[in-house]
């Protein structure tokens, strides 16, 4: 029912974002940033400015409160944010672009997380928004989120790359990560080598890194 849901509420916006998409293909940067902020002001009631300096968490608390369903209004804002990004990129501000990106990705993997939102939708505006993303170091927190949500989407070799990312922090930050892990690995081997196989990680991949958490865990 929840992803009904969802779908209906993107299917509606689907005009609103091909007008964005197309002002932004003709270069009509500075008509597509203010459509952007009209439909950010409608649904979350503020302007791209206060954007600027609010936190994702605190965009988070506006999209939830009060909604009865925050899932789909928290897939609207994110791609209205990740269309804000691209934008700003094709200007020239790839700062401004990377902090709507990430704000974007926040927000997707905090729906994923959350509600349990699993759709096509969030992945391909992950997969679209990670170039970019990856020319800068990604918090530690978003880390953790991507590294959950890639297992819970199947994409195993991506979860295990962000690990071992996490992993190789200072050991101070990272013991906690080498168990959470250790624990990915073992609910992996529980899996199928079909299921496996689809998410370009084989078993003794599996094994291999399991192997070298519990050497680092020593």
């Amino acid at each position: 029912m929840q992803n009904d849901y969802i779908i209906r509420m993107l299917q509606q916006m689907t005009v609103v974002f091909t007008r964005i998409i197309g002002l932004k293909e003709n270069k009509r940067y500075d008509e597509a940033l203010g459509a952007t902020g009209e439909e950010l002001k409608k649904r979350i009631g503020i302007t791209p400015k206060l954007i600027d300096a609010l936190a994702w968490d605190e965009i988070i608390n506006l999209i939830t409160t009060n909604e009865p369903q925050p899932s789909g209004k928290c897939l609207t804002v994110a791609g209205l944010l990740k269309e804000e990004g691209d934008i700003y990129r094709l200007q020239g501000e790839f700062e401004k672009g990377y902090e709507r990106h990430l704000k974007s990705l926040y927000i997707l993997l905090f729906a994923n997380e959350r509600y349990g939102v699993h759709l096509l939708e969030i992945d391909r505006l992950i997969e679209q928004m990670m170039p970019s993303l990856s020319e800068y170091e990604l918090p530690r927190d978003a880390k953790r989120m991507l590294f959950g949500y890639y297992e819970t989407a199947g994409k195993y070799a991506k979860a295990e790359n962000i690990l071992f990312e996490l992993v190789n922090e200072p050991e101070q930050k990272r013991q906690d990560v080498i168990q959470e892990g250790m624990a990915f690995y073992e609910r992996l081997l529980q899996k199928n080598d079909e299921e496996l196989k689809k998410g370009g990680l084989p078993q003794a991949e599996i094994m291999d890194g399991l192997q070298e958490l519990q050497k680092k865990s020593r």
